[in-house]
């Protein structure tokens, strides 16, 4: 699964866990709880682990953050770049 596909293009996901629903929601809420998506056997976008290493690393950016385009206008307005 691309997780960052997902977040770009669908508002709702149905996660499964061992073939049962396990939970249906928004995609914007299974991102920014990785517990639930752990539970099914899924990661974050790679977006979003980039932007956490980000902040681990002083940068103040959202933690809901799961798309390349997302992330881009974050940082810009973090380090005060015009896009």
């Amino acid at each position: 699964h691309s997780m960052e596909d997902l977040a770009q293009n669908v508002e709702r996901i149905l996660l499964l866990n061992n073939g049962e629903l396990f939970k249906d929601t928004t995609t914007h809420d299974a991102f920014a709880d990785s517990k639930i998506l752990e539970e099914c056997g899924l990661e974050l976008p790679e977006i979003t682990k980039i932007i956490k290493i980000l902040n681990n690393r002083g940068m103040n950016l959202p933690e809901n953050i799961f798309t390349v385009e997302g992330a881009t206008l974050a940082i810009c307005k973090a380090l005060e770049v015009e896009k």
